[in-house]
């Protein structure tokens, strides 16, 4: 997974590290107990959200190293690894989902430093496979699959 925010973008993948870079520069790294399948970026530019393959879900500071800010366990049954996650342009909301057969999506609510993550909503979709992409509107009123 790759997430862009000005000429800076953060990534994600199976050797348990999440990356930030510039241009032909490494800028940071951190490394997680979990591969880390889904990542985004807040618009503020004050945190980052990381999705794991064991359901976890993770908000960063991307100042200080990735350093955890907040933590908390997805409800999807099995801790099924979660397969896209997006922070809504104001910054307060944050929605994921994961790879099952009849996807579903979480929306947790968040304060603007990422500091406090509250479980706030769970959607059946009722997709047919897994989720694949999701994103937010601009008035953030629904999420766009």
């Amino acid at each position: 997974e790759m997430c862009i925010r000005d000429r800076a973008f953060m990534t994600c993948a199976g050797d348990k590290f999440v990356r930030l870079w510039e241009p032909k520069k490494l800028l940071a790294k951190a490394e997680f107990n979990e591969e880390a399948k889904a990542c985004d970026w807040a618009g503020n530019g004050k945190f980052v959200a990381i999705g794991f393959v064991n359901g976890e879900v993770v908000t960063a500071d991307p100042e200080n190293c990735l350093a955890v800010i907040s933590t908390v366990q997805s409800s999807f049954e099995e801790k099924k690894c979660i397969s896209d996650i997006k922070i809504a342009p104001s910054c307060k909301m944050i929605a994921y989902g994961a790879e099952t057969s009849a996807s579903r999506i979480e929306v947790l609510k968040v304060t603007p430093e990422g500091r406090s993550l509250v479980k706030y909503k769970f959607v059946d979709i009722g997709l047919t496979g897994a989720l694949a992409h999701l994103d937010w509107d601009a008035t953030v009123s629904y999420t766009h699959l």
